[in-house]
């Protein structure tokens, strides 16, 4: 019983805090603004379709010097690419998601994959679909 009592609560445990630790929105809104573009609509993303898929390192990446990834946390784009290039991040936000999607998209296609991704602008900048949950409620505040 006493064996059965701790198994169920750290079921329990892991179950409330699996949520927590994932933190990613489902759908999220990348926003052309916040990378300094006013002539494309923001980006729908959905992060749920791609990490069922992927390695989160795929994408959330540190390099060391040696340019090997050495993973990531849960970190933002923004919160290490800029708008623009800085001495100590060269490479500017909407490059990096160009260079980080688009390759990768690009793979897939070149390997015949059943499914693919977008690679031109307007598959992804798209006019008048509408921002996922958590940009509406950030326009409210």
């Amino acid at each position: 019983m006493k064996y059965m009592t701790t198994l169920l609560a750290a079921a329990l445990t892991l179950a409330l805090a699996a949520p927590l630790a994932l933190g990613q929105e489902d759908v999220m809104t990348l926003s052309s603004a916040e990378q300094g573009l006013k002539d494309r609509p923001p980006v729908v993303f959905s992060h749920a379709k791609h990490s069922d898929i992927y390695d989160c390192t795929a994408c959330h990446h540190e390099y060391d010097k040696f340019m090997a990834n050495q993973g990531g946390g849960e970190a933002k784009c923004s919160e290490c690419h800029q708008p623009s290039a800085t001495a100590k991040n060269p490479t500017p936000l909407t490059l990096a998601f160009h260079q980080q999607c688009k390759s990768c998209h690009l793979k897939l296609i070149q390997m015949k994959a059943p499914q693919t991704g977008p690679i031109m602008c307007g598959d992804c900048h798209r006019a008048g679909v509408p921002a996922a949950p958590q940009a509406k409620e950030a326009k409210k505040k």
